[in-house]
């Protein structure tokens, strides 16, 4: 349990970053002519960290709060999968130069990297919370 709650507390820091970040990238003035790419950025970002409290709040010992917590964590990969997209598709289409959201990208990475971690510690090796539910 003390590593799922260190786990935890990794991501929703990394989360909290994203967020911001997500929220900066917005206000970027190359954007304005694009603000929907913006908004939609910032609501990633915040969703992504939205999912992480909400795995924060519901992890108990129990397998239903494991489970809980589980579709959380997935709910924050699916939210870092768009934002990722998202960025992309700005950088694609030359509204956003590379470098800017590089910063970016890396906390996302780092990101997936502690929600990867995170599933193991919840399910172990061989169960995974899509199975169990």
């Amino acid at each position: 349990m003390d590593e799922v709650t260190a786990l935890m507390g990794v991501a929703f820091n990394l989360a909290h970053d994203i967020s911001e970040l997500s929220l900066n990238i917005e206000q970027y003035p190359e954007l304005h002519g694009h603000s929907s790419y913006g908004t939609q950025i910032a609501d990633a970002g915040v969703s992504a960290l939205a999912h992480i409290a909400c795995a924060s709040a519901t992890f108990a010992p129990d397998i239903h709060s494991r489970i809980e917590a589980g579709h959380s964590v997935s709910g924050a990969r699916d939210s870092l999968h768009t934002l990722e997209h998202l960025v992309h598709t700005l950088i694609g289409n030359h509204y956003l130069a590379p470098e800017r959201a590089q910063r970016l990208f890396d906390k996302i990475e780092q990101t997936r990297a502690i929600l990867t971690a995170l599933d193991a510690e919840l399910f172990g090796a061989g169960l995974s919370h899509r199975r169990a539910s």
